[in-house]
């Protein structure tokens, strides 16, 4: 699993 792909894939998570 790459980091890369949750962050692109759920950027908005990071946000909140």
């Amino acid at each position: 699993m790459c980091s890369a792909q949750l962050l692109s894939a759920r950027p908005a998570m990071l946000h909140e």
